[in-house]
């Protein structure tokens, strides 16, 4: 059996030093401590939703609380038994058998402005009014299942580069390696499963919108809403998308009141880098971009707003492809891995970066 990472006889330790090491390990698991009685679940927060240990339980070092308050231990991730400590009232250390289990913390969620409550024997997780998880009572703990992630490490030799570059077209592959700048094979999109489940769209509409000669001369906007929530609070994407070359980009919002001030941001980073200030701003007529502050902005920087007609989101055709392409491959990169969902915005993120790397068929 092996040992704990801490030295077991140091009792200079108090508990504050002990929660910090073990935080340093950066895991998110509660500790289900396994003695000669039965299995508890010892962490701050949960005191009042776990039934008390038994008197013989209690009437050992053990199960101490030092404070009133239990011991929470972080350790890491791994399904093994190996020796534990635990502070008692008079902070020295005594001996016993743990296993850990792949768990989450109750600090960490609340933390994370999650909502916790316990009705009947399940253990609801909420964020605002939706309900983000539900934990199901067995023995001394609440329990969830959850799909296994798929982690895909090949050599240079061995890579399909359909998965590695976010499941692009085969066109797009085809002239890659027709130019030499990747080397092996790759998957068609039509024997993909994951493309199959993950890229069902509508017809597109056929009729073509005339484009402009100069790039960021013109700018399509949109704000994209995406569920659930991720961990840190986004919501919202924000795209903008050069009329001419394409060029895009993304910024996570948290409230759809922040896209304003990102395009102020991205405005001037163009006129610092390019010397150029777009003319035309382009958007569906939604509600977002039409608050008097930000169009007074606008005209003080000679830009005029373009808005569509109402409940016609195809007059603003480039920034909506953009948002389909981009969907399709957060799906594509989530599916392959079995990420949850919840992780939307790291796999938006990692999607730009591989369409930078792509080609576009209006540049090739």
């Amino acid at each position: 059996m092996p040992k704990s990472p801490m030295n077991v006889k140091d009792s200079s330790l108090d508990e504050e030093v002990i929660t910090t090491r073990m935080a340093n390990l950066t895991c998110t698991n509660w500790v289900q401590w396994s003695c000669q009685f039965e299995n508890y679940l010892i962490s701050k927060g949960m005191d009042d939703l776990l039934d008390p240990p038994s008197e013989d339980v209690k009437e050992t070092n053990k199960f101490k609380k030092k404070n009133n308050r239990a011991l929470t231990l972080l350790w890491s991730s791994v399904s093994t038994e190996f020796e534990g400590i635990l502070l008692n009232n008079k902070s020295s250390f005594h001996d016993c058998w743990i296993t850990l289990v792949n768990l989450l913390s109750v600090l960490q969620l609340r933390d994370h402005g999650l909502k916790l409550t316990v009705k009947s024997n399940l253990f609801i997780v909420k964020y605002e009014n939706c309900i983000v998880d539900v934990f199901k009572h067995e023995g001394n703990l609440f329990v969830s299942k959850l799909p296994s992630i798929s982690v895909y490490r090949m050599t240079n030799a061995e890579s399909d580069w359909h998965p590695t570059l976010g499941h692009p077209s085969d066109s797009y592959l085809k002239s890659l390696l027709a130019e030499g700048k990747i080397k092996g094979n790759f998957t068609q999109s039509s024997s993909c499963q994951v493309c199959q489940q993950s890229k069902i769209t509508n017809r597109p509409h056929s009729q073509e919108l005339p484009c402009v000669d100069v790039s960021f001369f013109k700018i399509h906007m949109d704000t994209l809403q995406i569920n659930p929530p991720t961990r840190k609070g986004y919501k919202y994407v924000l795209v903008l998308v050069d009329d001419l070359s394409r060029f895009n980009r993304i910024y996570l919002l948290s409230e759809k009141g922040q896209d304003e001030e990102q395009i102020k941001a991205y405005l001037m980073e163009i006129n610092n880098k390019l010397d150029i200030i777009p003319s035309y701003l382009h958007t569906a007529r939604g509600g977002e971009f039409s608050s008097q502050p930000f169009l007074d902005y606008l005209t003080s920087q000679g830009i005029s707003l373009e808005r569509g007609p109402p409940e016609s989101p195809q007059t603003n055709g480039i920034a909506e492809n953009f948002n389909q392409t981009l969907l399709s491959k957060i799906r594509c990169l989530l599916g392959q891995s079995n990420i949850p969902i919840a992780y939307w915005a790291e796999a938006a993120s990692h999607a730009l970066l591989l369409l930078y790397m792509l080609p576009h068929k209006i540049l090739i």
